[in-house]
């Protein structure tokens, strides 16, 4: 029985991440040496791609097991590798059994390749205040490089920022302390009138064609070279008078086979083109995508996009530059067989919740029907406590009779006041920008009222709360019915609507 329970559960494991798995044929021996040695026949990927390799043999790994490199590995799956690869083996009736004793597979980046990337910026007044998000993008991208790399110094990066003219940084190798060089230019950029664009690429070039021959590359690590480009208009410039260039429309038939054609330390160029219309081409959009497009060394290269989504986008050309030199290590014990490591897809660990762990304050101000500070405590056990004080208006309705008549009145009155409050809140749900929570108590108030002389007064509190996670601050939407009761007036239905924004810090 234990036996099949294992099989159903192994099996069921198996075929939930079928889409996701290295698979091959083990043997191990003794060689001439006597020293134990295992291979890996035949290994295939599926949703997984590496290096076609048709034996891999592995290396001790210690505790008894060993491990296979598989070579430039990436993999369809959303979350990558993050999740890990669990081995599985096959049984003599032909059925896969994970082996929990067997330690995950891991990806890690090499060191030992190098790679040259120029960065080409519109900087053109047409960008007007979105001017900000591609030095954002830009900023990421370097930055997503550096951390993928460990700052290794094996990618070298250059930067061309364009207008009217060209500014330009020579590719230097991507350290920590050159990350500052670069991310200090980018955030010095200023737009101005003009968009050379495609002079703007064809330095570009030059400074990737100026590295390559200006360093003694090691061509078997080399990996290549990268220009990407980003704009948001058509070129409206562009001259060369040492090459005889003197409008557009011959800077572009000059470099679009400079582009598809070009060589760098024996490897064709890659060129990524990341395109926004922008105002002043808005009515010409098809001339403006066969412009672009055609500059992007393959159609994969093109990227079409809005401001919205542009850093996304650096970040995801940056990944795939180094992904391919990602290398998957997986891990067998001693055995002989088939074989396979299957990867975890399911959807990636929810994103950190951007509120602030365990205890903290916020501290901030109110407005409504109360106007004035506000103070809020969260503790444990998703237990509250909020002080607000301030002056607080509310309307008093009084009712006359007498042997001459009735009649009523409504009139305003105001009162300083402080209101506490204890409640109970949790999430409803956590997102990206925020985390929504509600709230739901009560509390008691007291003061004076400038008509009606001293008050008091108990109520009941509910609303929602919206803590952001890039800025430190809180939004509250809140109602407070209750009763009052003051020295001359006597009960009264008392209330408040309120909107709070608070800091919050631990």
């Amino acid at each position: 029985m234990k036996k099949i329970l294992l099989f159903i559960l192994g099996f069921m494991a198996a075929s939930a991440h079928a889409q996701y798995y290295i698979e091959g044929s083990l043997d191990g021996r003794f060689n001439e040496s006597k020293q134990y040695e295992v291979k890996l026949h035949n290994p295939q990927g599926y949703g997984i791609y590496f290096e076609p390799q048709a034996m891999i043999k592995g290396s001790p790994a210690g505790s008894g097991q060993y491990s296979f490199r598989f070579r430039n590995a990436s993999t369809t799956c959303p979350s990558g590798f993050s999740r890990g690869l669990k081995f599985y083996k096959q049984d003599s009736d032909g059925n896969w059994q994970i082996d929990s004793e067997v330690r995950n597979g891991t990806a890690t980046y090499r060191s030992d390749r190098s790679m040259a990337i120029v960065l080409v910026l519109d900087c053109s007044n047409s960008l007007g205040e979105d001017f900000s998000k591609v030095q954002n993008s830009a900023i990421q991208f370097i930055q997503t490089i550096g951390q993928k790399t460990a700052y290794s110094g094996n990618v070298h990066i250059g930067i061309v920022a364009f207008n009217w003219r060209n500014h330009a940084i020579f590719p230097m190798p991507l350290t920590l302390a050159n990350q500052q060089t670069l991310l200090g230019f980018i955030s010095k950029l200023r737009t101005d009138y003009s968009t050379r664009l495609y002079s703007a690429m064809d330095e570009g070039i030059r400074l990737l064609e100026d590295y390559t021959t200006q360093n003694s590359l090691n061509l078997d690590n080399f990996d290549g070279a990268a220009m990407v480009t980003f704009t948001d208009g058509l070129d409206n410039g562009s001259q060369s008078a040492e090459k005889n260039i003197v409008n557009s429309e011959q800077y572009y038939a000059y470099l679009l086979p400079a582009i598809k054609s070009k060589l760098i330390g024996g490897r064709a160029l890659e060129s990524h083109v990341v395109a926004v219309m922008g105002n002043d081409v808005q009515g010409n959009e098809t001339s403006f995508r066969q412009q672009l497009s055609s500059l992007a060394s393959s159609p994969s290269h093109y990227y079409p996009g809005n401001m919205a989504r542009l850093e996304q986008q650096f970040i995801n050309i940056a990944e795939g530059l180094v992904t391919r030199w990602q290398d998957l290590f997986c891990y067998i014990p001693t055995i002989t067989g088939n074989v396979r490591w299957v990867l975890d897809c399911n959807e990636p660990p929810a994103p950190p919740k951007p509120k602030p762990a365990g205890q903290y304050h916020e501290v901030g101000a109110v407005v409504g029907n109360l106007i004035g500070f506000s103070y809020k405590r969260i503790g444990r056990k998703h237990f509250s406590f909020q002080l607000d004080a301030g002056v607080k208006l509310r309307s008093y309705y009084e009712y006359y009779s007498s042997s001459y008549g009735s009649y009523s009145e409504t009139y305003i009155g105001a009162a300083l006041e402080l209101n506490t409050n204890f409640m109970y809140q949790n999430i409803i749900k956590d997102t990206r920008a925020c985390s929504i929570q509600w709230f739901a108590g009560g509390g008691a108030t007291g003061g004076y009222d400038f008509e009606n002389g001293l008050c008091c007064g108990l109520n009941s509190i509910g609303g929602i709360e919206f803590l952001f996670s890039k800025v430190p601050f809180s939004l509250q939407i809140d109602a407070r019915p209750g009763v009052g009761l003051s020295v001359d007036y006597g009960f009264y239905f008392d209330y408040a609507i309120e909107v709070g924004l608070r800091y919050f810090f631990r």
